[in-house]
């Protein structure tokens, strides 16, 4: 299977080493989160050490007991998932990101890199004050936020491998895309109403990865039985 071809790449002298540094603008020493304390939400992931591998429509995951201001996602494209499900728009996107201040399903910001059918890192707030479940906000709250320094961001293609890295420094993001700060701007007050973990998001794509975050001084803890 192609997923396990891409898990022994990723693992074979650690999860990072056909992956690109996180480089000079990473602010503090980031560390990968083990598989066992990161929490899927939504959809399904094949776990190998640290490195998740997901061929499906749609995959959501949070990293628990976790409040990072940064984060890191590494990479390995496949190609588009074997099952398609257009978003809730009716668009038919591929793209895999991140998901900042992640309280819950109603409220995050989101920094995806889009694959297709346009390609770019996009960065949007999901705003829902006292809603927290799918049932109550489904996909109303977005606010798609304009950057005051934007570059274009490497192309993806099938086999390529990527770095996205996201940091929150007080109102200010800051998104690195392979080592080019892609994307920068003002979050404003709608971002700062709630807070919680850093996570993953993968709509349509057949991919590896391994999320960062910054290193901790407490133990990890696995994700809760629901």
């Amino acid at each position: 299977m192609r997923l396990g071809v891409l898990v022994d790449a990723l693992v074979v002298g650690g999860a990072i080493a056909l992956l690109a540094s996180s480089g000079p603008f990473a602010s503090t020493q980031l560390v990968d989160v083990p598989s066992v304390a990161l929490c899927v939400t939504s959809g399904h992931v094949a776990k190998q050490g640290n490195v998740l591998s997901i061929d499906d429509k749609s995959m959501r995951a949070v990293v628990n007991d976790d409040h990072s201001s940064e984060a890191e996602l590494q990479f390995r494209y496949a190609g588009p998932a074997k099952r398609l499900e257009p978003l809730a728009n009716g668009e038919l996107r591929m793209q895999i990101g991140l998901k900042l201040r992640a309280k819950d399903t109603c409220n995050v910001v989101y920094v995806m890199w889009h694959i297709a059918p346009d390609q770019g890192v996009a960065v949007s707030i999901k705003s829902n004050p006292k809603k927290s479940t799918h049932g109550e906000c489904g996909a109303t709250g977005y606010i798609n936020e304009k950057p005051t320094v934007a570059r274009t961001a490497p192309p993806i293609a099938p086999g390529s491998t990527h770095v996205l890295h996201a940091v929150i420094d007080h109102s200010t993001l800051r998104v690195h895309a392979d080592g080019i700060l892609v994307w920068e701007g003002d979050l404003g007050d709608a971002a700062f109403a709630f807070d919680g973990p850093a996570g993953v998001r993968t709509d349509n794509v057949e991919t590896s990865f391994v999320l960062r975050v910054p290193q901790r001084g407490k133990p990890w803890r696995g994700c809760p039985l629901f």
